[in-house]
C-alpha cells in the first residue's frame, strides 16, 4: 500500500504520495490553510486523499535545529502530528528529519535561496513533501536489502559448548528492519530427522563482516513474530508446525 508524505506549514501543507510499490515518491498537492489556527479542512482533504490512494502510513518533515535541538516549528509539527494519529488511528505517523528538503528543492530549481522559491509557491510545497517521502522511502529498501540466500546457503550455529550445527536456509524474510530466516538442520545419518527452525540476525556487522544468528526459541519473543513470518510455506516446505513449536 501507499505512504504519504508531508510537509507541514502555517499556511500550507505539502503532500506527496508514493507509487504501490514504495520506490518513488510523487509530489501530488498543497492544501491551503487560512490561518495557522485552520486544522478541519485540512485534515478533511487528508482523508479524502488517505481514502484514494489506500495509504497505510505517513511521513511527516520534522524540522530539528543543525544542532540536533527541538525548533518552534518543530513543536508545531508535533502537534499536527498528534491530530493525524487522532483522526487517523490506524495508520501510523513517523517524523523524519526535513531540515535538507528544502534546499533541495531550491537546487531543483536552479537557486540556494530559500526567497527564490516564493515564485513557485504552487509547487515548492509538495516538492518539499516528496523529498521527504522518498528519504523515508530510501531508507524502508535499505533496510529491506535482501542478502542471496536460498536453499544452497548455510548458516552455522554454535552452542555454549563450542559444538557446531549447520543449517539450510530455507527461506527469509524482513521485518521491523530485522532478518528472520527458516532453516533446516543438515543431518548426516538418513534415520535421523531434520530440525527445521526459525533464525534471527542479532548482529550484521559481526567478525569478518560476517552476519550472526541466533536460534528463535518458543519462549523467545521473536517466535510469534517468526511462526507468522513463515506460516504460508510451511506447506511448500512440507513442514509439519508442531515442528518449530
Amino acid at each position: 500500500m501507499r505512504l504519504l508524505g508531508i510537509d507541514f506549514g502555517e499556511r500550507a501543507i505539502g503532500v506527496a504520495v508514493s507509487c504501490p510499490d514504495r520506490r518513488t515518491a510523487l509530489g501530488l498537492e498543497t492544501i491551503r490553510r487560512e490561518s495557522p489556527e485552520a486544522f478541519k479542512p485540512a485534515i478533511a482533504r487528508l482523508r479524502e486523499i488517505i481514502k484514494e490512494y489506500g495509504v497505510s502510513g505517513i511521513a511527516l518533515g520534522y524540522p530539528i535545529n543543525l544542532n540536533g535541538a527541538e525548533s518552534e516549528s518543530g513543536k508545531k509539527v508535533l502537534q499536527f502530528k498528534k491530530k493525524l494519529e487522532a483522526n487517523f488511528k490506524s495508520i501510523p505517523v513517523v517524523l523524519w528529519d526535513e531540515r535538507l528538503s528544502t534546499s533541495a528543492v531550491a537546487r531543483a530549481f536552479g537557486s540556494e535561496k530559500r526567497n527564490d522559491l516564493r515564485r513557485y509557491k504552487d509547487n515548492v510545497d509538495e516538492m518539499a513533501a516528496a523529498y521527504i517521502l522518498q528519504g523515508y522511502l530510501d531508507k524502508l529498501a535499505k533496510e529491506n536489502e535482501m542478502p542471496d540466500y536460498d536453499e544452497d546457503s548455510v548458516i552455522t550455529l554454535t552452542d555454549d559448548e563450542g559444538n557446531e550445527k549447520d543449517f539450510f536456509v530455507l527461506s527469509h524474510k524482513r521485518k521491523n528492519g530485522a532478518l528472520y530466516l527458516l532453516a533446516e538442520e543438515a543431518v548426516t545419518d538418513e534415520d535421523e530427522e531434520a530440525e527445521v527452525v526459525h533464525l534471527k540476525c542479532v548482529s550484521p556487522d559481526g567478525e569478518d563482516d560476517e552476519m550472526v544468528f541466533e536460534l528463535i526459541t518458543e519462549d523467545n519473543d521473536d517466535a510469534a513474530i517468526a511462526y507468522a513470518l513463515f506460516e504460508d510455506e510451511y506447506d511448500t516446505f512440507e513442514i509439519e508446525s508442531e515442528n518449530l513449536e
